[in-house]
């Protein structure tokens, strides 16, 4: 019989020592981990966001940089810039500019630089022109993707003689931009000569 009192003190001992996990020890868990998943949550979406604005930047950059590369072979390719080409006049939301004769047909060839007003801004428009026996015939446009709040074409002296086109421009910003819209400028010689600022 001894043996089944001390079996039994040793059996309620070990169930008031055993270990375990109250409640209040599991709403303190529940907590810490809500408080972790937020953390989490709201890092996960500022570094989502970060990565979109970082995207849209580099694909606004690769765009302008495709853009300006297009409008300076234009120039350089020009031969003289033209004060009239049909309905386009030379001035600071249009440049018309002759080309160098078709190698085939002999044709005399315009390329035009035009802005265009919509989306709340203003956007860059090429065209290509080929004189034929019918007249003056478009055989390209092309209006580019980025949208300006300010745009604008230069020339030293009158149009006539100048010997480039210089382009101002500001890119619009969104509507929650803190920043105003930052100028910029490009120079583009006639002729195969041509820089940036």
């Amino acid at each position: 019989m001894p043996r089944d009192r001390s079996r039994g003190i040793r059996g309620s001992r070990r169930r008031t020592r055993q270990l375990g996990v109250t409640l209040v020890h599991m709403l303190a868990y529940v907590a810490v981990l809500a408080v972790v998943i937020n953390l989490g949550a709201t890092l996960f979406v500022a570094v989502l966001r970060m990565h979109d604005a970082g995207t849209a930047a580099l694909d606004e950059s690769l765009t302008l940089r495709a853009m300006e590369s297009e409008l300076r072979e234009t120039v350089s390719e020009g031969v003289s810039l033209l004060p009239v080409l049909g309905e386009f006049a030379t001035s600071e939301s249009a440049v018309a500019l002759a080309l160098p004769p078709d190698a085939q047909s002999g044709g005399a060839r315009y390329a035009v630089l035009q802005r265009l007003a919509g989306d709340g801004g203003f956007r860059i428009r090429r065209m290509g022109f080929q004189e034929t026996p019918e007249g003056l015939t478009l055989t390209f446009m092309k209006t580019y993707r980025p949208v300006f709040s300010a745009l604008e074409f230069e020339y030293r002296g009158d149009a006539a003689t100048a010997r480039g086109v210089g382009l101002r421009f500001s890119l619009k910003t969104g509507k929650n931009s803190q920043r105003p819209p930052r100028e910029h400028g490009l120079r583009m010689a006639l002729g195969g000569m041509g820089g940036g600022t």
